[in-house]
């Protein structure tokens, strides 16, 4: 059994959203086997009082509250500094502190969840998860910004792609979600040894079970509602509603099924707000459970332009037995067939052919929703995605000194 420090950006409960989801699974995985203690941020001032759970896996925790004062601050000093944006704002001299205390009380390795953190972690052997490749992600947002925003989207690009570097060449062992952004790791930073690797996510069956009755939260009528889940502040997901709602709905709307739209999930901008319209679209905020909003949809949508690694929302979709169409992007690294478990559909009159067809043919809708679930259960449980990270942390015990303390490392400037 190992002690192994978990510094995470963002605290991993509620698992409400994707890179919670991860961290949350990770942690749940790794303390049946070991000690985990928890070093983590909270932006968001409802998970505070709700973050004690994670007590069930952590052998300790600490957490470093961040507010809006403070990460316009921390932000406006990176500018100044050369620093990036996105790591900036996540430091905390008590956090640091903390993790010292920790290191000094015996750690074996440090997990690093998310390039953002690496800046806090100093000691080695380190494994980093950094899910994506954020630099790409910036240098993708740039290329649809002009004036101030395109430069800040470039200057952090390039930044981040230089932190990711520093990662993968210090660390043990690199992880990404999907062998296609593990593949692009490698070619950012030029470490090609076999230290990146693949750890896809999971979904938890259990959890996302269409056998378990929930009341449907929809309006009462027969009208077949299509959801998209996810968090409603983040910009690929604003993105990609108003994508729908520009180009494919108002096809939908005529159809003689009258079907209605669902936007589920947190903090929804003033742009999505705005798209609600009676019975017809529902934008619902934060909900307590996401899964009456799958069990009593009829199809899930997942239209993402920029989306990066695996997501959950179309894993939770597939497991709750909902046919699911999805962008290309949004459907990439999932070990499932285009055509047998979910739809793929680019083009604004391709999404919406799809979508008609699942609404004409119930059936074949639902023969789509079965087999989608099916295979999730073989190839997309959290157990066996995470077995490969037994595996790096046995290699990096093994490899480690016979002392059990953490060596001091040089450091990463982000």
């Amino acid at each position: 059994m190992a002690d192994i420090l978990f510094v995470a950006h963002r605290v991993p409960w509620p698992p409400d959203k994707g890179e919670k989801i991860r961290a949350f699974n990770m942690i749940r995985h790794l303390s049946r086997s070991h000690r985990v203690h928890l070093a983590a941020f909270v932006d968001d001032p409802a998970d505070l009082g709700r973050a004690d759970e994670l007590g069930r896996w952590c052998a300790s925790m600490r957490l470093a509250r961040i507010d809006r004062a403070t990460r316009l601050q921390r932000m406006a000093m990176a500018l100044l500094s050369g620093k990036a944006l996105s790591v900036a704002v996540f430091d905390d001299a008590e956090l640091r502190r903390w993790i010292r205390e920790r290191v000094e009380a015996g750690i074996d390795l440090a997990l690093g969840y998310s390039g953002a953190v690496a800046p806090l972690i100093d000691f080695t052997p380190t494994l980093f998860d950094l899910v994506d490749c954020d630099s790409a992600k910036w240098q993708a947002m740039a290329r649809d910004r002009r004036g101030p925003a395109g430069w800040i989207y470039r200057r952090e690009a390039r930044i981040v792609a230089r932190l990711e570097r520093q990662i993968a060449e210090r660390s043990a062992a690199t992880l990404l979600v999907s062998e296609p952004e593990a593949e692009l790791c490698r070619a950012i930073t030029g470490v090609t040894d076999g230290r990146i690797q693949a750890v896809a996510n999971g979904v938890d069956t259990e959890l996302f079970d269409p056998g378990v009755r929930w009341p449907s939260p929809y309006p009462v009528d027969r009208r077949p509602t299509i959801v998209f889940t996810g968090v409603m502040n983040y910009a690929p997901n604003v993105e990609a509603v108003q994508w729908l709602h520009r180009h494919v709905w108002p096809c939908l709307r005529e159809h003689p099924k009258r079907p209605r739209l669902a936007i589920v999930g947190s903090s929804p901008v003033a742009s999505i707000r705005t798209l609600a319209d009676g019975d017809n679209v529902l934008v619902t905020g934060r909900v307590a459970d996401i899964q009456p909003w799958l069990a009593h949809a009829a199809i899930a949508v997942a239209p993402l332009r920029l989306a990066r690694g695996i997501q959950n929302k179309v894993l939770e979709a597939m497991a709750m037995e909902l046919p699911v169409v999805a962008t290309a992007a949004a459907a990439e690294g999932i070990d499932a067939r285009a055509g047998d478990h979910f739809l793929v559909a680019d083009e604004p009159a391709d999404f919406t052919k799809a979508l008609r067809n699942l609404l004409d043919q119930p059936q074949h809708a639902r023969t789509i929703g079965r087999d989608a679930r099916a295979q999730v259960i073989e190839n997309h449980s959290w157990p066996a995605r995470l077995a490969p990270l037994d595996d790096i942390i046995g290699q990096m015990m093994a490899e480690k000194s016979v002392s059990r303390r953490l060596r001091k490392d040089p450091g990463i400037v982000a």
